[in-house]
């Protein structure tokens, strides 16, 4: 992938996690928002140097279920994503475990701590966006 494509891609990601955590609502979507509003006051770029550290290995983890699409029929990645989301959320959440297990930031790994047990929901809800935005940097 090409260094311009690269870099939009990571703030494209960005993007869609913190609209994903503005758009939520209720009690969930209040923490949400006060652990982001807590980790964009320490580090202002959180998010987008999360994507940058991130977005490597969760394309690679995908990779398998991406030639698995191309060779399916399905014409939608989003939607071949969703019938597999079990197993996507499955890799894109072990690629965050093992990033958060060796960061050294202290802030983002008792906000992810917190976070973690909610993930799976947070990931499968935005299973429909990741695959498009996946699909269009592919």
């Amino acid at each position: 992938m090409a260094a311009h494509h690269r870099d939009e891609l990571i703030a494209d990601a960005a993007r869609l996690v913190e609209q994903h955590i503005q758009q939520r609502g209720g009690l969930k979507g209040m923490g949400l928002k006060t652990g982001l509003a807590l980790l964009k006051a320490a580090r202002p770029d959180i998010l987008e140097r999360a994507s940058q550290r991130m977005l490597p290995d969760m394309v690679r983890a995908l990779e398998p279920l991406y030639q698995e699409f191309r060779n399916s029929g399905v014409g939608d990645f989003a939607v071949f994503l969703d019938r597999r989301a079990d197993t996507a959320v499955e890799l894109l959440l072990g690629v965050a475990d093992a990033k958060v297990a060796a960061a050294q930031n202290a802030a983002a790994k008792s906000a992810y701590q917190k976070f973690r047990g909610g993930a799976g929901e947070e990931v499968r809800g935005l299973l429909p966006r990741i695959g498009k935005l996946v699909a269009a940097y592919l």
